[in-house]
């Protein structure tokens, strides 16, 4: 998050994808992305996929750095194709995953019950 409230897959760069905003937009439109959860389970690049790519030490282990080149200069990047495919840079018209609920926000502690804690009182 930046100092804006603007959620994005990498503070590093400012062109990264961006999520929404903390300060603007609902939870769950932000983190009930599709993209969200796209960029959570796909591995760094630099795996299989991109073995014998003439970008491998480029974009090697960065997301932003991938991201880029396949926008610019190889479209066809295997890697970006197999976990990101159809996805923009630009934020997510709204969440694609429908009725599924998120941990809200702020969650109520529930206080520990005397004697389960290890404490003597």
């Amino acid at each position: 998050m930046d100092y804006n409230g603007e959620v994005r897959a990498c503070n590093f760069s400012r062109d990264s994808k961006k999520f929404g905003n903390l300060l603007e937009d609902q939870y769950d439109a932000i983190f009930g992305q599709k993209a969200n959860f796209q960029f959570r389970n796909a591995p760094s690049p630099g795996g299989a996929e991109c073995e014998g790519c003439s970008y491998y030490f480029y974009c090697s282990g960065c997301f932003v750095k991938a991201f880029m080149v396949s926008e610019s200069e190889y479209p066809a990047c295997p890697w970006r194709k197999k976990w990101f495919e159809g996805m923009s840079l630009s934020r997510d018209a709204s969440p694609e995953l429908p009725g599924r609920k998120l941990l809200p926000l702020l969650i109520q502690p529930t206080p520990p019950t005397p004697g389960h804690c290890g404490c003597s009182g």
